[in-house]
């Protein structure tokens, strides 16, 4: 799991470093990141600190004072999410996809949605495609007209085509 990894913890030093410490920036560069990781973050920031591997920096002194705030944004955030959610439809096709699959994954609810959805549009752009494009088949033979005959063409040869195009391009 990445999660508490060496390489998690690698990439919380990147990231301070390339940030000069401000952890608003920190959770948007590190993957996985979310608001309940900001204990375990700090702990690693301060153990480099400790062991002097970077130094502590004013943004990052007055970033971390802001967690409360980060904690009520992040709420915020998540009550906007579940009410557009709401709002567009998509907790009752969760629900529905839901009790078809009986895992109750929320994940694979979720990935099957986007799925039926993305495979919806492409079966609405291929037939209006077809619709547009494609050749409507004859309805039938009508009596005394002939079916067209193709020629195939053939190209002219160099002598042809270097008489024809002085002919056309011959100044009157």
């Amino acid at each position: 799991s990445y999660k508490g990894s060496a390489e998690e913890h690698a990439d919380i030093i990147a990231a301070y470093n390339l940030h000069d410490g401000d952890l608003d920036l920190l959770f948007t560069e590190v993957m996985l990141a979310e608001v309940d990781d900001e204990p375990r973050f700090i702990r690693v920031i301060e153990d480099a600190i400790k062991s002097k591997t970077i130094k502590r920096t004013k943004k990052y002194t007055k970033s971390k004072r802001g967690s409360e705030q980060r904690k009520r944004s992040a709420a915020k955030e998540a009550a906007e999410a579940d009410a557009l959610r709401k709002e567009l439809g998509l907790d009752d096709q969760l629900r529905k996809l839901k009790k078809r699959k009986h895992d109750g994954d929320d994940e694979g609810a979720l990935t099957a949605l986007i799925r039926q959805r993305s495979s919806g549009r492409m079966n609405a752009i291929i037939s209006s495609l077809e619709q547009k494009y494609a050749k409507p088949k004859p309805a039938g033979r009508k009596k005394g007209k002939r079916p067209a005959v193709e020629e195939e063409f053939v190209e002219p040869s160099e002598e042809e085509f270097l008489a024809l195009q002085a002919k056309m391009f011959k100044k009157n």
